[in-house]
């Protein structure tokens, strides 16, 4: 939302009931001239058939929740498709990954890399470093991590832990003191 308000684009909230019809979507793209769109994982699925049809679109935003390049697959006439991820624990997105290229229709894509003054590791139950290949638990730190429940220290308690990996600086600065727990087996590749 922000860098295209910034860059002096406008910014369109549809509602649900525009966003559920592939018919008044369509139509409201169309007269809106839309060129950049984020559709969650769950509604690109809706809309995938007729999105290569739009040509003035240029760059297309998911995430939330996984999805298969089966539905990206379809639409590589778009510029620039970007899953983001991060959970409710951290500020809207933690990580994004570019699809550049067509892959296998079963394929996930990717959580991809962290964003800007983000670290995220795949650790072990003993919170170690796991090398490529290696299947873990996906942990975040860094300034997109939120300082927790609002009234609610049960929660957070249980969703965040101290960063046994914040440096001396760090520390120093007040940054980058906790990592939250994403529930979520991940593999860690290259």
């Amino acid at each position: 939302i922000w860098s295209n308000l910034l860059y002096g684009h406008q910014l369109h909230i549809v509602s649900s009931e525009i966003l559920q019809d592939t018919i008044l979507m369509q139509n409201f793209i169309k007269r809106h001239n839309i060129n950049k769109l984020y559709l969650p994982a769950a509604l690109l699925k809706i809309h995938t058939p007729w999105l290569s049809n739009i040509v003035t679109i240029e760059q297309l935003l998911t995430g939330v929740e996984p999805l298969e390049y089966f539905y990206i697959n379809k639409l590589f006439n778009i510029n620039q498709i970007i899953n983001g991820y991060g959970p409710t624990e951290t500020c809207v997105c933690s990580t994004y990954f570019k699809a550049k290229t067509p892959q296998q229709d079963h394929a996930i894509i990717p959580l991809g890399k962290p964003i800007n003054n983000t670290q995220a590791y795949v650790l072990d139950k003993n919170l170690t470093i796991l090398p490529i290949g290696a299947i873990g638990e996906l942990y975040i730190g860094g300034a997109s991590v939120t300082r927790g429940y609002l009234n609610n220290p049960t929660l957070t308690e249980k969703n965040y832990i101290p960063n046994p990996f914040q440096t001396i600086e760090e520390k120093h600065e007040n940054k980058n003191d906790r990592l939250t727990k994403l529930q979520l087996a991940i593999k860690l590749n290259k």
